[in-house]
């Protein structure tokens, strides 16, 4: 039996943010959407094209008028299979209520442009995050519950 590749949750945000309707999706708007830096974002993609999941379209020079082409994606059959295995495991496993994560926003100056970064002991545990508000710079620790 072929055991489908390893999913990360930033490929599976990916992979549902490519499941709206009426949308184009390319790189810059998906990091936009999604909040995933941009290293990060063009290898979840390339890697998704190699894989089957997305297909690609180069947008015509003419209708870039300066700008580099942009890169249209579209998710495939076995791109959407592949998120609706992923979202069933998760389910299976208890792990999420719903796939929708919840925005981050500064509590200071309520922007929306804000990273998390997580801090862990030598064994691995998760201990606690923080995050970093990029537009004001102020930085809120996030205890977690150890179980």
């Amino acid at each position: 039996m072929h055991t489908p590749p390893r999913i990360t949750l930033p490929e599976m945000i990916v992979l549902q943010s490519l499941t709206r309707k009426n949308r184009k999706h390319y790189g810059m708007k998906l990091i936009r959407d999604t909040g995933i830096k941009s290293g990060t974002m063009f290898v979840i993609l390339r890697r998704f094209e190699e894989r089957g999941y997305v297909v690609s379209e180069r947008e015509d020079s003419k209708i870039a008028a300066g700008r580099p082409c942009r890169k249209y994606l579209t998710i495939t059959y076995a791109g959407r299979q592949r998120l609706q295995e992923a979202l069933n495991s998760l389910e299976r496993l208890g792990a999420l209520g719903s796939f929708e994560p919840e925005p981050k926003i500064c509590q200071k100056c309520f922007s929306p442009e804000v990273d998390t970064v997580g801090y862990g002991d030598s064994e691995g545990d998760y201990l606690y995050s923080e995050v970093v508000c990029r537009k004001c710079g102020h930085i809120e620790k996030m205890e977690t519950e150890n179980e």
